[in-house]
């Protein structure tokens, strides 16, 4: 049987001594995340409004392909907590991970990219005077391009 403990997305809270044998899932993004998602939308596409996402939308925006995410009333911070033998559609075994140093080359090639050509808008866009934005802007689309690629990998791979 397939279970978390053999999977790469299982993180044992080996710290947490209160829930062993329990571990997290680092697959299922919390919505707690939601805010620095809607930063890197808006960074990405300055003349778009503010994303004002449910968190359904979030999810199929942001993480499309992802299954699950946690929550809390404040929305401030979740986890979910699994046990090693729960199991589930999302399993990557760990020994078997596919996403190779050439695939994480390929992600950083395509965040590389994206980061360069968002510094330049933003640069032009200020007529050249302050690269802070143009910074900020180009780290957010370096990120999300590089989690992005290794994601569509993931994905392939679970296919």
């Amino acid at each position: 049987m397939i279970s978390c403990r053999s999977c790469v997305h299982f993180a044992p809270d080996s710290s947490l001594g209160y829930s062993a044998p329990f571990g997290s899932c680092e697959l299922a993004p919390a919505t707690a995340d939601k805010s620095n998602d809607a930063s890197a939308a808006a960074y990405a596409d300055p003349n778009a409004a503010w994303p004002d996402w449910t968190d359904g939308e979030w999810m199929l925006t942001a993480h499309p392909g992802v299954l699950a995410y946690t929550s809390d009333a404040s929305s401030y911070s979740s986890v979910l907590h699994v046990h090693p033998d729960f199991g589930c559609v999302a399993h990557v075994a760990a020994e078997e991970q596919a996403v190779t140093d050439d695939d994480k080359a390929a992600a950083r090639k395509t965040a590389r990219k994206a980061s360069r050509e968002v510094y330049a808008a933003v640069l032009a866009e200020s007529d050249g005077d302050d690269d802070t934005d143009a910074f900020a802007a180009a780290t957010a689309a370096w990120d999300a391009a590089y989690d992005a690629a290794i994601k569509l990998k993931i994905q392939a791979l679970l296919r």
